[in-house]
């Protein structure tokens, strides 16, 4: 059994589109979570550090999720940035180049779901199949861990010097700063407040 969305991959192009998509359709919801919960953050998620920090905040004594800053600051943050490049340059590395490829995008995604051969189970491994049947995909799903980790990742000098990574940074920062940048005027909401 494998990834139905796996299935459809046929090329780095398709993978890279479908990411654009989803990091697009991602960043807008969680601008649409940010604003219908502004008002709301500070009940649950109060910012005491970065409060003391921004202006206005100290002088108001009001959180920097409840208006007390000068300057309404709300957005994304894109964490994980590296894990990101580091995985699209793994795949591509491991499932498209011609010179590389060990492993199908289809099964990569079952390698994933058995947590790289350490952790075995149906319904991706058949157990009826013996356990040698089982021990071997194991033990290839480990190897290509291996291979993995041999990548250069971004962020080291190897990462920098590698025109593939290069190219997947400038595609994921450029998707990620393309994305509507929202502007919302919050004077009305923190006038409501006081």
């Amino acid at each position: 059994m494998s990834s139905s969305i796996s299935v459809i991959i046929f090329s780095l192009l398709q993978l890279k589109e479908l990411f654009a998509l989803h990091l697009r359709v991602r960043t807008e919801y969680s601008i649409f979570l940010l604003l219908l919960n502004y008002g709301n953050i500070v009940e649950y998620c109060p910012s005491p550090l970065l409060s003391s920090l921004i202006r206005g905040c100290l002088e108001t004594k009001r959180d920097i999720y409840d208006g007390g800053a000068n300057y309404t600051l709300i957005g994304v943050q894109f964490i994980s940035f590296a894990n990101t490049v580091d995985s699209l340059y793994a795949i591509k590395r491991l499932c498209f180049d011609h010179d590389s490829a060990v492993i199908s995008l289809a099964e990569l995604v079952r390698c994933l779901k058995c947590d790289w051969g350490y952790n075995m189970q149906e319904p991706f491994h058949d157990a009826v199949a013996g356990t040698t049947r089982g021990q071997r995909l194991s033990d290839t799903y480990m190897e290509v861990r291996e291979r993995a980790l041999a990548l250069p990742k971004f962020g080291t000098s190897a990462g920098a010097e590698n025109k593939d990574i290069q190219n997947i940074t400038r595609l994921v920062n450029k998707k990620r700063s393309n994305e509507t940048v929202f502007r919302v005027d919050f004077s009305s909401l923190q006038e409501n407040q006081n």
